[in-house]
């Protein structure tokens, strides 16, 4: 939970994270403002992915999405040179 003072307002997080090899990660976390002094609750997904791709290469991909099915995704890969 974060209390932000200046502003009045709380955010609220709940997670879980599974390891699914030894090589792959997955996290979902839900996010939301607290309905505090006058604040709606939106609740936030994140789903995120992350594990070896290629030898020396990991990628990992994320999608968001709130109430309005608004929805934000991405996708990286990293390699150690």
């Amino acid at each position: 939970m974060v209390y932000k003072r200046a502003k009045g307002t709380a955010t609220g997080s709940v997670g879980l994270s599974k390891r699914f090899s030894a090589a792959c990660t997955g996290k979902a976390v839900v996010t939301s403002p607290l309905p505090l002094n006058g604040a709606a609750a939106a609740p936030v997904l994140t789903l995120q992915t992350s594990g070896d791709v290629f030898a020396n290469t990991t990628g990992s991909a994320s999608v968001q999405v709130d109430t309005a099915a608004k929805y934000k995704y991405g996708i990286q890969f990293a390699t150690k040179v």
